[in-house]
């Protein structure tokens, strides 16, 4: 896949964010229960599970147009700006990132994301902490 392919195919819609560009509200990659809270906390954690069943790193596309809730996971998280801007709630902080830029994401960072607009393409690059060293 040479640039202009890869741009072609991160900036077409896929199937969720089809249905959160009308909705505004956030869809689950999986069967809805990837976050999930668990005793003596009250912000969700993503669960692994549904991550790393092909192996121990993970990447995909972060769906635009809906709001991605507080949540917190057992893994790292890398989050890369392809293009536009990337707004994110980090331990109560604000974070802009901009194209080129790159977020590194420890475990339990409680973290949120709001709506990415059109332009606006956020790469995940996800890792089982072990991994990672």
């Amino acid at each position: 896949m040479n640039h202009k392919q890869l741009d072609q195919y991160l900036r077409k819609y896929d199937p969720i964010e089809e249905i959160q560009i009308k909705t505004r509200k956030n869809i689950n990659d999986f069967d809805g229960h990837e976050l999930l809270v668990e005793r003596g906390s009250s912000i969700p954690r993503m669960q692994e599970e549904y991550f790393f069943n092909k192996g121990p790193i993970f990447i995909s596309k972060h769906h635009r147009f809906a709001d991605m809730p507080l949540h917190m996971h057992s893994f790292i998280e890398i989050n890369y700006v392809y293009s536009g801007i990337c707004k994110q709630n980090i331990n109560g902080k604000e974070v802009v990132l901009t194209q080129g830029q790159v977020c590194m994401l420890d475990v339990d960072v409680p973290h949120s994301i709001p709506a990415l607009g059109e332009h606006d393409i956020l790469i995940n690059i996800i890792m089982k902490k072990e991994t990672f060293t």
